[in-house]
């Protein structure tokens, strides 16, 4: 099996190296990347400020230290119950208690991102709309 895979991927190495064309030739074929390596043009964020840009990452910055002790305490509660999942007999009272402290803690969290978004709707309209949250590119 190890072999006829290797075999494979030898030949599409093969393949590749046989279709030469030039640079040029390649950067037209080649999409742009999407993401944070390369941002849509027709993204609002990219045509701010600097001011407006300093303004956003000056509240997010706030943000996340301000809740930085409430995302330790939720990822703490986690661990725990992890902890205690792993056990050959875990306490079902134990593993209550965690998860009722978890939902307490994520939805103060959740409260205090809710303000958030709306401070910085205030600076930038667009700002709450899955930008600086979990959207399609997902990341929190």
């Amino acid at each position: 099996m190890g072999l006829a895979l290797f075999f494979i991927f030898d030949i599409d190495i093969a393949l590749a190296g046989s279709e030469k064309s030039t640079g040029s030739e390649q950067t037209q074929k080649q999409k742009p990347a999407r993401g944070r390596e390369n941002p849509s043009e027709d993204n609002s964020f990219n045509n701010l400020s600097p001011e407006i840009k300093a303004k956003l990452k000056a509240e997010r910055d706030a943000f996340f230290d301000q809740t930085s002790d409430l995302r330790a305490e939720i990822y703490k509660k986690k661990l725990a119950m992890k902890d205690e999942l792993q056990k050959n007999e875990p306490d079902g009272q134990k593993l209550k208690a965690l998860q009722k402290e978890i939902s307490r803690l994520e939805a103060l969290l959740n409260k205090e991102r809710y303000k958030f978004i709306k401070r910085m709707e205030k600076i930038h309209p667009e700002a709450g709309k899955g930008y600086f949250e979990r959207g399609i590119m997902g990341n929190d």
